[in-house]
Formats: structure tokens, sequence, C-alpha cells
């Protein structure tokens, strides 16, 4: 319900100051807590960024859920802020679990799974599922809505896709803990 001109501008500063400042922040949070080179600090930078990836996921949830743009913007905001600090960390923990002769695969590896199962095929599902709700409705259709429904049904799908790598990064948690246990 926004003037165009403020929507563009808000996601402007948004896209462009959340995830940016999220990795420095998020570099500088890890290297107070002691970096993550050798297992306990893997550890507990793991927990960090689960903690952060926790913030960032709470964030996306209500975001489609409100009408005031500038709320939105805010939690988009804080969302791809909290999202992005986790980025330092995690890199991190994979580089330095792998040993030195294999990192660039394991970074490349990383990074087109990453790009493969999280950037990419939540643009297509969301993409499917609005092209799905804006089918025609007849008696086989048990759900249809317009394009805006459709877009914001397919915007919430991009947001809560981000359950993913929370889940990960719980489960990545709880099996460091069980390996720390049995060391």
């Amino acid at each position: 319900n926004a003037p165009l001109p403020v929507v563009n501008a808000l996601f402007i500063m948004c896209a462009a100051t959340g995830p940016t400042s999220g990795v420095f922040f998020g570099g500088w949070l890890v290297d107070l807590f002691g970096g993550f080179k050798g297992p306990r600090q893997r550890v507990v930078a793991l927990e960090l960024c689960t903690t952060l990836g926790v913030l960032a996921f709470l964030f996306s949830l209500p975001i489609t859920f409100v009408n005031n743009i500038f709320v939105a913007v805010l939690l988009m905001w804080l969302l791809l802020f909290f999202g992005g600090s986790t980025l330092p960390a995690c890199s991190g923990i994979i580089v330095s679990l792998v040993p030195r002769r294999h990192r660039p695969t394991s970074s490349s590896l990383s990074l087109v799974v990453f790009n493969l199962f999280g950037y990419f095929l939540s643009l297509i599902l969301s993409g499917l599922l609005m092209q799905v709700l804006e089918q025609p409705k007849n008696e086989t259709s048990y759900f249809h809505c317009d394009v805006v429904c459709s877009m914001t049904w397919g915007f919430r799908l991009v947001l809560f896709w981000s359950f993913f790598s929370l889940y990960f990064l719980l489960s990545a948690l709880r099996a460091s803990y069980v390996h720390m246990q049995t060391d």
C-alpha cells in the first residue's frame, strides 16, 4: 500500500545494508568469541551461528503478515542482517574441518550446494507454487487465489525456506555435542 518509489528505495537500502553489515558483524562476533579453530571453538562458533540463525528465522516469520511497509522492511533488514552474520562462522567452520589440500574443492562444493539447494531451489519452488495457485478455478482445484495472493504465498515460501538452514544448523550442533562427548 506504499508508493512504488518508497518501496524501491526501502528495498535497496534493506538489501544493500542488511546482509553486508551482518557479515561484518558476524565476523567480528566470531572473532570476539575466539574464532573457529580447534574442536571446542568450532562448537562455540556453531552455537553462535545457530543463535543468529534462530534470530533470522524468527524475524522471517511475521514479514508477510504485517501490513505496515516500514515494519516489514525492518523485519526484512533484521532477517538479512542476522542471516548474513551466520556466513563468516559457517564458512570458516566448513573450511577448517577439511584437510588443507581439499579446502578449495570443499569451498567450491559448498557454494554449489548453497546456491543449488538454497537460493535456486527456493525460487523455483516459489515460482511453481505461484503458478499452481493462479490456475483457473475448476472442480479439481482445491485452492485458488489472485496474483497478489499467489505472490504472497510464493514470498512466504522463500522466507520460510530458511527453516532448512536452521534445521541443518541445529543438526550440526547436536552432532558436535555428541562428538565432543565421545572424545
